[in-house]
């Protein structure tokens, strides 16, 4: 009696086995996570079917089994690739906008020459009339400079410049004559941090001028 049993065993293995093979060549893996099939209880022929599908009563059982098993551990990570090589520079951007203007300083700090041009004159009535004109720093001086008034050609310690470069050593204000006519020069009335006020007096009567450059550098 077990022989027989024995064999049908056998033969509902292979019979099973066969129908898997081909359970998973038809049907994509994605669909395939659960199989069902209705099994003959006599001589064990087994068919596969849907999920829905009822087997025939009395006749066959069903029977279902899963064709994906756990997932497997996480693999290894790759070596990391190569650093690229760099990319070209980027085009300049546009210019910026113009800032807004810094303060305008309280005082001028000491060692800044401050230049400019004088050109004083007029008509004479008599030897000794006079026009006035300024010198105007248009900073403030942390006090008043020294004036002198150098002639053409002439240079001082305090006033080593010309009249096409003027300069002048800190604390001083050096005016450099460059054309004079009918006058004895540029005379100094008032001298203040803002500037100095000055004046050309004729020697004769007629046109008399006194014209240069001046440099004044903050003490």
């Amino acid at each position: 009696m077990s022989r027989p049993s024995t064999r049908r065993a056998v033969i509902l293995l292979a019979t099973a086995g066969a129908l898997l093979t081909a359970a998973f060549a038809v049907v994509p893996q994605a669909d395939a996570a659960t199989l069902y099939a209705c099994v003959k209880k006599e001589g064990g022929a087994m068919r596969l079917v849907s999920a829905r599908a009822k087997c025939r009563r009395g006749v066959e059982r069903r029977v279902s089994w899963n064709t994906s098993g756990p997932a497997g551990r996480n693999g290894a990570n790759g070596a990391n690739g190569k650093n690229g090589t760099n990319g070209a520079n980027g085009k300049d951007g546009s210019t910026g906008k113009e800032g807004i203007a810094g303060p305008f300083p309280g005082t001028l700090p000491q060692g800044i020459t401050l230049r400019g041009n004088f050109n004083i004159g007029g008509t004479a009535a008599t030897a000794g009339d006079v026009v006035e004109g300024d010198i105007s720093f248009g900073f403030t001086f942390a006090s008043a400079p020294t004036f002198h008034y150098i002639k053409a050609g002439g240079a001082t310690p305090e006033c080593p410049g010309t009249a096409a470069a003027p300069e002048a050593a800190p604390g001083n204000l050096c005016a450099y004559a460059s054309v004079t006519s009918n006058t004895a020069g540029l005379k100094t009335n008032t001298t203040n941090k803002w500037g100095d006020t000055v004046f050309v007096p004729a020697t004769a009567a007629g046109s008399f001028f006194d014209l240069g450059t001046w440099a004044a550098t903050a003490p």
